[in-house]
């Protein structure tokens, strides 16, 4: 399923097929290991930490786990608190998982006391998180996939721009590398109530974009394709679905939407958070202190920057679109102070829904912003 905008250009899928994906999988499991535990030594409440980078690690998806976490503890009926007797935290960073040999973001979780020292005896096991758009959401990278190349080839890939990362800047567009047909802007709302692209930087091969405190801005995304893109676009590790009020019918609690489609050699700029379809369903991006974030009245977060990644993956409405390049068995996973941004005032932009197949994740660009 798909919403097209009453502007044009951009259309939203619903997840296909329709089911948790692989951070919320671990994060179903990782909550069954935490209530075993607490069981076992007779606790009924927890609080929820914070979940940091691995050093060297430049990311900020810490919110989005802590509130997956929180929302699995909460429907096994676990008594999740601000405060606690025990808390649980952990760090997250790409690895080899050890069972299967592939990469993925390794979560490692512990349970602390009041005191932040480690429970004897309530260890729980590392976790890994699969799937090459996911993978880049949380750690914030910027990469180019051939969509044939097998899962092996697209490890080393992710896993080497995750460790030689590079900024492929054009002017105010930000790109993709490897010759690839997707770009994002950043545009930024001026005193007019206008949207101007703003450049971004290179920093240490990571891309940049200057965003001051309480300014409002959109993500231009760019399909220069011939084929429609199905776009992700996750801003802090929150999906711009994640306060959607479209609920799936299946799982009351999760959002309908998760993705993004934008036509053939065309793009858009999206608007803000997705509340509704309707006009004046969105709430603008707006970055702001961290602590009046959106992330961060979920969770508090330590990292000092903010971070929106855009995957692209081909999408078609019948046989006959699809892209000659698209693999008919993709690889299981090819599918799938500080500043932060909370949601701002609401937009003037409307969607209708269409449907849609999609493919595997082509690429992926990342931008961060902070002081």
């Amino acid at each position: 399923m798909f919403l097209l905008p009453l502007t044009f250009a951009a259309l939203l899928v619903a997840a296909r097929p329709v089911r948790a994906d692989n951070l919320n999988l671990e994060l179903t499991e990782l909550a069954k290991d935490v209530q075993k535990l607490l069981k076992g030594r007779n606790e009924t409440a927890v609080a929820v930490g914070q979940f940091v980078p691995l050093p060297g690690t430049n990311a900020s998806a810490g919110p989005a786990i802590a509130k997956g976490l929180t929302e699995e503890l909460v429907r096994l009926h676990v008594d999740v608190r601000l405060r606690a007797n025990l808390t649980v935290e952990g760090r997250y960073g790409l690895s080899e998982d050890a069972k299967s040999g592939r990469l993925a973001v390794s979560l490692h979780v512990k349970i602390v006391d009041k005191a932040g020292e480690e429970i004897v005896g309530l260890k729980l096991n590392p976790r890994g998180i699969f799937g090459d758009a996911i993978m880049a959401a949380l750690e914030g990278l910027t990469y180019d996939l051939p969509p044939n190349a097998d899962g092996k080839e697209r490890d080393k890939r992710i896993e080497y721009s995750a460790e030689n990362p590079h900024a492929y800047l054009e002017n105010t567009r930000i790109n993709a590398p490897g010759g690839k047909p997707f770009a994002i802007e950043i545009l930024v709302k001026g005193a007019d109530g206008k949207f101007t692209p703003r450049a971004a930087y290179e920093k240490e091969g990571l891309a940049f974009v200057e965003l001051k405190n309480n300014e409002v801005y959109r993500v231009r995304v760019i399909n220069g394709a011939d084929y429609e893109a199905a776009v992700t676009l996750t801003v802090d590790g929150l999906n711009m679905f994640t306060f959607s009020e479209i609920k799936d019918p299946k799982y009351p609690d999760k959002p309908l939407y998760d993705r993004l489609l934008v036509g053939r050699r065309g793009s858009f700029a999206i608007p803000g958070w997705h509340r509704t379809n309707e006009k004046n369903g969105s709430n603008e991006f707006q970055v702001t202190k961290y602590a009046d974030s959106e992330a961060a009245k979920l969770y508090a977060n330590s990292a000092n920057v903010g971070t929106v990644t855009v995957t692209f993956a081909a999408a078609w409405a019948d046989e006959k679109s699809r892209p000659t390049d698209e693999p008919k068995n993709p690889d299981s996973h090819a599918r799938s102070a500080d500043l932060g941004t909370k949601r701002g005032a609401e937009t003037g932009d409307r969607y209708n829904e269409q449907t849609r197949e999609f493919g595997v994740t082509r690429a992926a660009i990342s931008v961060r912003y902070s002081k």
